[in-house]
């Protein structure tokens, strides 16, 4: 295990986005310059442009949260990266906070694009355990991205996902300009 995935967060290789050419890709096939679905700070789902992986690695070994919820989507997202939660159901976007994946448990809500191109809250009914070779985790320019149809950020390790998008703000800027 890296320090980087023990500490930071992210994505397995398979784990799915899509594209706004409306297909998917795995995660291990993502390239900055991609547009994948994601949410904008108004609420509005949108694409949202890849610019840099702030972590890849696929040879890396891992152990990944499975997040299953009641319309079927499996999320796989290591325990220290930010996926946006509410205790019980809520119905506004705003209402739900990012919090560590580790803090997801049966019964809490976990935000999905619906197939109507919403979101949708979607309760989760099972978190498991499970060891998967290869982890990324894309920087995009909105700092969130729906991956295996669930709502994530891009930042982990530190638990305000305002504060970490802030902070990554010259960054974007600036890798921005170069694309």
């Amino acid at each position: 295990h890296s320090v980087a995935v023990e500490k930071g967060g992210c994505f397995s290789a398979s784990s799915l986005v899509t594209l706004a050419e409306g297909v998917q890709k795995p995660m291990s096939h993502l390239q900055p310059g991609d547009s994948v679905l994601a949410l904008s700070e108004s609420g509005g789902v949108i694409f949202s442009r890849v610019l840099l992986f702030l972590h890849s690695d696929a040879e890396l070994k891992s152990t990944f949260l499975v997040l299953s919820t009641e319309n079927g989507h499996r999320l796989t997202i290591t325990p220290n990266h930010l996926i946006f939660m509410a205790s019980n159901l809520k119905l506004y976007y705003h209402e739900y906070s990012a919090s560590f994946a580790s803090q997801v448990t049966r019964g809490v809500y976990v935000l999905i694009c619906g197939r109507d191109g919403h979101v949708h809250p979607s309760r989760v009914v099972s978190v498991s355990r499970e060891e998967r070779i290869g982890v990324y985790a894309p920087l995009t320019e909105h700092g969130t991205l729906f991956v295996d149809g669930v709502l994530a950020s891009s930042y982990a390790s530190i638990d305000d996902h305002r504060l970490a998008h802030w902070a990554f703000g010259p960054l974007r800027f600036l890798v921005g300009l170069s694309q």
